[in-house]
Order: C-alpha cells, then sequence, then structure tokens
C-alpha cells in the first residue's frame, strides 16, 4: 500500500479557529500590553480555569515562558536548587539555568516516566527549594508521592504539565496540586494556539506576579514593580485558543480511541504498552512504548520509509546536552538512560483515521517480527 507520510500529531484546527483569528484581524485586535490581557486572553483564561477547577488562569506566550515566569515569580535564584528530570524536554530544566538556580537531576521510573519519588528524597538539599514534576507524554506522573516530599521539606512544586491538559489523577486535572502548573498550546499538546502556554494556581498574589511579569513587571504602563519580560499571548492567539477548548472534550475522546486500539492490536508482541494505574487518566498525549528485546533505532527507520512519523522522545537526556557536559554534570540516572534507549511513539492526533491506524499497527506488528532480537 503506497500512503501518504502520516506525522507523529496534527494539529485538529479548521473553519472556526480561521473565523475566530480573521474576526481579530478585522478589528486590528492584535494583542494587549495590559497586565489582565485583552477579551480574548481574559475568556480563553475563564475557560481554562472552568476546566480545570484552578482559581486563577494566566496565558503565556509559550510552555517555556510559563515555567520560566512561574520560577521568576516564586523567587527561585542563584544558590537555590531545584530537582529536575532528565527524561524531559530542555525547557523544564533551561529555565532553571535562566534564573541563576542550579538544576539537580533525579531519575524517573519506567511506568509512567514522572519523578521517582525515592531518588528525588536522596536528592534533596538545604539548598532545594522546588521540585518540577513533570507530566510526560500525558501520563500522570506519582504526584501524592512528590508532593508529601515537598510539604515536609517546605519545598515548592511545580507541574511541568505542559503535556498533559486533560490528563487527570484522583479525578484532578494534574496541575492542580502544585503550587503551580504549566502548560503548553504548542501544535503538538492537546490544544494549540500556534505558540502559547499557560499558568494555573489558586494563589492569588502568585495570579498577580505571574500577570505582571508577562507584561515587564508593569502593572501600569511604563512602571516596573517587578522584574518582568515579554511573556504575553497575543489576542490572535488567544481566539484560536477559544475554540479550541470548546473542542478540548472531543479531543480527547479521538485520542482515547486510538490508544485503546492500539493497546489492543499491539498486545502480546513482547512490547511494554502504556497502561493507566489505579486514579490516573491519560490525555494520550503521546502513544509511547518500549521496545526492549528488538533493535528499537532499526525499527524506528522502517516505520519512517514506509511513511509513518513515529519518533522518539527523547533520545538523549538533558545532563547529556553539551551545554550541562560543559557545566560539569556527570550523573547516573539508571532508567533515564534505559528510557532513551527503548521508547518509541507512535501518531495519535485526533483527525488520524481508521485506515492510517490500521496501516500503522499492521507495518509495526510486520516490522516487530521481522527484526532479530538483541
Amino acid at each position: 500500500m503506497k500512503s501518504k507520510f502520516i506525522p507523529i500529531s496534527k494539529p485538529w484546527v479548521g473553519e472556526d479557529e480561521i473565523r475566530a483569528i480573521k474576526e481579530q484581524i478585522l478589528k486590528c485586535n492584535l494583542t494587549n500590553a495590559s497586565a489582565e490581557g485583552g477579551e480574548a486572553v481574559r475568556e480563553f483564561e475563564r475557560l481554562i480555569s472552568a476546566y480545570t477547577g484552578a482559581k486563577h488562569a494566566i496565558a503565556m506566550n509559550s510552555g517555556t515562558s510559563a515555567i520560566l515566569a512561574s520560577l521568576m515569580a516564586l523567587g527561585i535564584k542563584k544558590g537555590d536548587e531545584v530537582i529536575v528530570p532528565s527524561f524531559t524536554f530542555l525547557s523544564t530544566v533551561n529555565t532553571v539555568l535562566m534564573v541563576g538556580a542550579k538544576p539537580v537531576f533525579a531519575d524517573i521510573t519506567l511506568d509512567n516516566y514522572g519523578l521517582n519519588p525515592d531518588d528525588v528524597k536522596r536528592k534533596i538539599t538545604r539548598k532545594t527549594k522546588a521540585v518540577i514534576l513533570v507530566h510526560l507524554y500525558g501520563y500522570p506522573a506519582y504526584v501524592d508521592e512528590i508532593k508529601e516530599l515537598t510539604e515536609e521539606h517546605g519545598l515548592y512544586l511545580i507541574e511541568d504539565s505542559a503535556q498533559a491538559l486533560g490528563s487527570k489523577f484522583k479525578g484532578k486535572q494534574v496541575g492542580v496540586f502544585g503550587i503551580v502548573g504549566c502548560f503548553s498550546t504548542y501544535p503538538s499538546k492537546i490544544i494549540t494556539t500556534g505558540e502559547g502556554g499557560f499558568v494555573i494556581t489558586d494563589d492569588d498574589e502568585l495570579a498577580w506576579k505571574l500577570r505582571v511579569i508577562r507584561t515587564h513587571g508593569q502593572e501600569r504602563l511604563y512602571e516596573s514593580k517587578i522584574l518582568g519580560l515579554n511573556l504575553r499571548m497575543p489576542e490572535l492567539l488567544a481566539a484560536m485558543g477559544i475554540v479550541q477548548m470548546k473542542k478540548l472534550d472531543r479531543i480527547l475522546s479521538l485520542r482515547r480511541n486510538i490508544a485503546e486500539k492500539y493497546n489492543k492490536e499491539l498486545s502480546g508482541l513482547g512490547l511494554i504498552l502504556p497502561k493507566e494505574r489505579k486514579n490516573a487518566v491519560f490525555n494520550w498525549n503521546y502513544y509511547t512504548v518500549r521496545i526492549i528485546k528488538k533493535n528499537r533505532d532499526e525499527i524506528l527507520q522502517i516505520l519512517n520509509e514506509k511513511g509513518i512519523g513515529a519518533t522518539v522522545y527523547y533520545r538523549r537526556p538533558v545532563h547529556h546536552s553539551p551545554i550541562y557536559k560543559r557545566l560539569g554534570y556527570d550523573v547516573k540516572l539508571r532508567n533515564t538512560e534505559i528510557a532513551c534507549r527503548t521508547v518509541l511513539s507512535l501518531p495519535i492526533y485526533p483527525g488520524l483515521t481508521n485506515r492510517q491506524v490500521d496501516y500503522v499497527i499492521r507495518v509495526f506488528k510486520s516490522t516487530l517480527i521481522a527484526n532479530r532480537p538483541i
């Protein structure tokens, strides 16, 4: 079968988003520099608060900005340590460096790819000020255990929920368990605004700081009360976000249907499949398996050659990146290394057709069977 290339992810956008953006352009309402944001930003934030159950939502221009602004608002600075995973996207860690603090790498668990509570406990020192817990792939991490540690030691819990809008634990949206939850609306995420993100929190003072930080520290125009940057979400993008939020339940349902089919059809092949543990609900931002008895990279190459945009998130731990090597990081993280060698993500997005899903399954199965054990 000659198949058109199937990407790893694809945003679900259409005429509704085009109309929303066009309306803002015709009104010349492109952005708003006030701390409270413009009409579209405020409505986008209202929808987020209503969906997540958080008291405040603060729109940003990226998920990276959401983490950076949160660290700034919490007063994380030079001399402080922040415990982070290395099996994550670079922004989780780079933002810690940006505020002058020291990232301290802890290992992950292999069942949900989140921080290992036991290793986090070992890494806590008198300099530790926060833990950034990543809900990678949209799979809720061990938030209860990590939260207990942060409360015991008087630390901030920051949830990097960039990939986890719609993921829940014990009936609550992940991101509401910490002092802040940071999300992304990049095109590969559950909803998209092109570029963008947001922070949720129940803390009134922190919400005020975040709103001010996102617009150069200004509460009033040309008066910086605190240090800030331009981290604002434009009105154009917020208008798109409003439409996307109204589609969120349908997006989650379509993704779940695909994930359930993958789980059913790929069982019994020696793969480690993603599994929702008790009280955890995945949003299926990514469908990630582990290949432990076959050559992952050979299989990936064949899938790509046959038009399937499977990929690896993430092939290299953050602490192996050149900048962290130059900074002298040389830490052993066994599970992180295993995950980097064995994970593989398959295409999953709302517009993926049944025919395309069947093709992915058929090619993946045949490739696995044909590949020699290692």
